[in-house]
């Protein structure tokens, strides 16, 4: 769970490099490891050097090795990154702790000396803990992703005193389980924690209530527990919590939940200053989403996810007609079929007036229904717009190459949109895209003839970003994608020949 990095130098191969300053303070009685530039090390690395007495210990480098992660696995919790530094070869541990004098840990807000004739672990302790209290950043943020600590090593998080500061925490992918989460929801030594993420954890209904019953997070703003299984009873226990007053993000994503776990959500007044809600890729079902949408206890909510979640036209007709999130500014409906009704329903509803992001992509409407959202007057502020696998064709991109609200557009994604050359080709004579800064036309059937007309066009000033992956561009197409006099902006170009 530690990374270590051995500096083993040679005063021979090192001295022409040195500057004499440093060339003739290594004659000197008192030998020194080299210096470390703190300023450049990531927030989770801790380095350690020592300061040796009289001539070079001979010391064997892998026993010291062995010694050093020993004391660290039992001093620091895991996730830090270890350098350690080591002057010379080193044969004797026993010598090396005899003839050390100084051991120096710094991490990139500073450093800690500690002096003495002390074991090494003994140097240690007191080093981290003087480290942990003057000089770690008031507030740093900690990623444990993908396995990086084993179920195993949890106690040793849950019980540490060594991240008073912690302000966020994503042990994502690590298969803990409940017991694991159970143990860090009893951990009182996180008051400062904002952030925590446990994605993929493993985590069931069981821990859920365990972490809904625990008082030890009062700074809690964002928490996601997407894809886990918690159900409806850990959604009902995390609903009826007290605990959790200043969260303003929740992901319950892909959880098993229900429409009893929605409704539960939904009559819960235990989240006032909630902005983001991401429920989706679960089985909602018509009375759980009608719920959501009717619920008066989200006045802030500014984001709401529900792709995948078995939502059909008349849910969408409800959302349009009854929903009570006057600030909502991004909502994400992907993969759920509700067809042209449902685009009807959005088109006509008044309700969407600050909406920024809307995504509709794999929803069955259509060129019809895009055309309901494109000629509709409800959507001033739309910034971002997803209508992916919609099979609109070249009909539907013609409606969104004139629509009133495509000026204010910077990210369009038309992926798997069947639009062809043609499509491309209305696109690019299009004079009301001059904020489109993302462009996403992956599986479109566009060949070379497209290609040329894009770029030839003088009408996407500001875009830096164009994705034609799988598609049947040729050499004809690339060579004039290359030679555009109009997109030299573009920072990343996807292409991909399959």
């Amino acid at each position: 769970n530690h990374f270590f990095e051995d500096f083993s130098l040679n005063q021979k191969s090192t001295q022409e490099k040195m500057p004499r300053s440093v060339e003739s303070s290594q004659r000197c009685k008192r030998r020194r490891a080299p210096r470390i530039s703190l300023s450049m090390l990531p927030e989770d690395t801790l380095v350690c050097s020592f300061r040796f007495l009289g001539q070079k210990p001979q010391l064997d480098l892998r026993l010291v090795c062995r010694q050093f992660r020993a004391v660290v696995d039992e001093v620091f919790p895991s996730g830090w990154k270890v350098l350690l530094c080591l002057p010379e070869d080193i044969k004797d541990p026993k010598e090396f702790e005899s003839a050390c004098e100084t051991i120096r840990l710094g991490c990139c807000a500073g450093e800690i000396s500690v002096k003495g004739k002390k074991p090494l672990e003994v140097l240690l302790r007191i080093a981290a803990t003087r480290l942990n209290s003057s000089l770690l950043p008031r507030s740093f943020p900690m990623k444990l992703r993908s396995d990086k600590i084993s179920p195993a090593k949890m106690p040793t998080l849950a019980v540490s005193s060594f991240f008073p500061n912690l302000i966020s925490l994503d042990v994502t992918y690590n298969l803990f389980g409940d017991v694991e989460i159970q143990m860090l929801s009893a951990s009182s030594y996180f008051p400062k924690l904002k952030v925590l993420k446990m994605c993929g954890t493993g985590l069931r209904a069981p821990g859920m209530q365990a972490f809904a019953s625990s008082g030890f997070f009062p700074s809690l703003t964002i928490l996601d527990v997407s894809r886990n299984s918690i159900r409806d009873k850990g959604v009902r226990a995390l609903a009826a919590s007290s605990f959790f007053p200043k969260l303003t993000s929740l992901g319950v994503c892909q959880n098993g939940i229900r429409g009893a776990g929605a409704r539960a959500l939904a009559a819960s007044s235990k989240f006032p200053e909630l902005t983001s809600l991401n429920a989706g890729c679960n089985k909602l079902g018509g009375q759980g989403v009608q719920a959501l949408c009717t619920s008066p206890f989200f006045p802030k909510l500014s984001s709401l996810g529900l792709r995948l979640s078995q939502i059909g036209a008349a849910e969408v007709g409800t959302l349009a007609a009854l929903s009570y999130f006057p600030k909502l500014r991004v909502l994400d409906l992907y993969g759920n079929q509700f067809g042209i009704a449902g685009a009807h329903s959005l088109a006509a509803s008044s309700l969407f007036s600050n909406l920024s992001s809307l995504n509709v992509g794999m929803t069955g409407m259509g060129s019809a229904g895009l055309q309901a959202i494109a000629t509709a007057s409800f959507f001033p502020n739309l910034s971002s717009l997803n209508a992916a696998v919609n099979g609109i064709g070249a009909s539907g991109v013609r409606v969104l190459a004139a629509s009133a609200y495509s000026p204010s557009l910077s990210h369009l994604n038309l992926d798997v949109a069947s639009i062809g050359d043609a499509g491309l080709e209305a696109l690019a004579a299009s004079s009301f895209f001059p904020n489109l800064k993302a462009l996403e036309l992956g599986f479109c059937q566009i060949g070379d003839p497209g290609i040329q007309s894009f770029s030839n066009s003088p009408f996407f000033p500001n875009l830096t970003y164009l994705n034609l992956s799988n598609n049947e561009v040729g050499d004809a197409g690339m060579q004039a994608l290359a030679a555009s006099f109009f997109l030299y902006q573009p920072h990343y170009l996807e292409y991909a020949w399959e």
